[in-house]
């Protein structure tokens, strides 16, 4: 194989490897976007249920 060859094998491995780390990154940050906003719309909904108490004047 000549050099050029080993180049592309080379450069096409990186680029494997590249995509398989970007595409878990972006499932990661998919799902942990989602996870924060079913926690904060859950929280959000809490609070709805549980107004704080009202300070009566004196």
């Amino acid at each position: 194989m000549n050099q050029s060859g080993i180049s592309l094998a080379f450069v096409l491995r990186a680029l494997r490897c590249f995509n398989a780390a970007a595409f878990a990154a972006l499932a990661f940050f998919y799902f942990a976007s989602y996870s924060l906003a079913v926690l904060l719309f859950d929280s959000l909904i809490e609070k709805m249920r549980h107004p704080p108490a009202q300070m009566k004047s004196p």
